[in-house]
């Protein structure tokens, strides 16, 4: 695989709550973290990162939270989805 060519593990960073409902709206989650995790497992994801979202998480720009990603840990590849 390619986390294999980069010996790097793959990793998921997703919210541990509905951020819809942190931004007002009420329209819901598509999964919950529980299903999203599970759904992970099944696709051979076995390392997660969860984060609730809130206010603070809200206020930042595209570029300052990808700079705390690739502080806080060793990131070779981000891939959006």
């Amino acid at each position: 695989t390619s986390a294999e060519k980069l010996n790097a593990v793959p990793v998921v960073f997703t919210y541990s709550n509905d951020m819809n409902a942190v931004l007002g709206d009420k329209s819901g989650q598509v999964l919950t973290c529980g299903e999203r995790l599970k759904k992970l497992e099944k696709l051979g994801i076995n390392a997660v990162i969860t984060c609730n979202f809130d206010e603070n998480y809200a206020l930042l720009g595209g570029d300052e939270f990808l700079n705390i990603l690739f502080s806080d840990f060793s990131i070779k590849v981000i891939v959006c989805g």
